[in-house]
């Protein structure tokens, strides 16, 4: 299995996980850090991110991908302009996002409701402020 489909399966097999803000963990994640975990067991510890990187700098960093040139396992990343992206979810095969949403700052696992959590979205544009898209450095052979 590539590392592209692994990273996936990886996602979808933390849907339901709490929304936990500065999780990097599987008992309570936020939206980076479901990508960085992933991004870790997907490369088998190769790419550890999961105390360096967050949305600010995935989109700083990562190769920016056009909206027509989108893949599954890229990254769609949200906020208020290039200086203050907020949020990041991962796109799926059917136009659908994944990813850890729902929560604030003052969200712990403790406190979550049942919707802050790793869920999926019906659309990528599900929130209107979308900046772009940027892609991992995963192998998909």
């Amino acid at each position: 299995m590539s590392q592209r489909n692994t990273f996936l399966a990886i996602v979808h097999s933390l849907v339901g996980v709490p929304y936990h803000w500065g999780g990097r963990e599987a008992s309570g994640l936020d939206c980076s850090g479901l990508v960085v975990l992933a991004l870790y067991y997907a490369t088998a510890g190769r790419i550890d991110w999961r105390r360096s990187m967050w949305c600010q700098r995935m989109w700083e960093t990562l190769p920016a991908v056009a909206e027509a040139d989108v893949q599954p396992g890229d990254l769609a990343l949200y906020g208020a302009g290039p200086d203050a992206v907020s949020h990041v979810m991962v796109v799926l095969a059917d136009g659908r996002v994944l990813g850890a949403a729902g929560g604030t700052s003052a969200t712990r696992r403790s406190n979550a409701r049942p919707d802050q959590c790793v869920q999926t979205r019906d659309r990528i544009r599900y929130r209107r402020d979308l900046l772009g898209f940027r892609r991992l450095p995963l192998e998909v052979q």
